[in-house]
């Protein structure tokens, strides 16, 4: 690492977001983000309904409900809710420590 610059903290670049202003900012990446450039996911017809598929996560288009409509925007949404949902596992999984094990059991068990 270059001595003239120090690592920073991701909390240290920019002011602090809230999580509703986080989500926001979340969405407007995803809206400038164009069609071309987003991963093609591979399309499956099963039991009169389509599948797109991106690796292992199938969804069935035309599914996307809130109350009797049809909403699609639902993804759109729940894209940002998991961003910051993994966000905060990897922060966890970066600070987890676990115990150290017991290795004084020695009845063979």
């Amino acid at each position: 690492m270059n001595a003239d610059k120090q690592e920073q903290s991701p909390e240290s670049v920019a002011a602090p977001l809230s999580y509703n202003d986080a989500r926001d900012a979340i969405l407007a990446i995803l809206d400038r983000v164009p069609t071309h450039a987003l991963p093609e996911g591979r399309l499956e017809e099963r039991n009169g309904t389509t599948i797109i598929w991106f690796g292992g996560t199938g969804r069935h288009l035309g599914s996307a409900r809130r109350g009797n409509h049809r909403d699609p925007s639902i993804y759109h949404r729940d894209a940002a809710e998991t961003a910051l949902e993994l966000e905060a596992t990897f922060r966890a999984d970066a600070a987890y420590e676990p115990a150290a094990p017991d290795h004084t059991d020695r009845s063979g068990r």
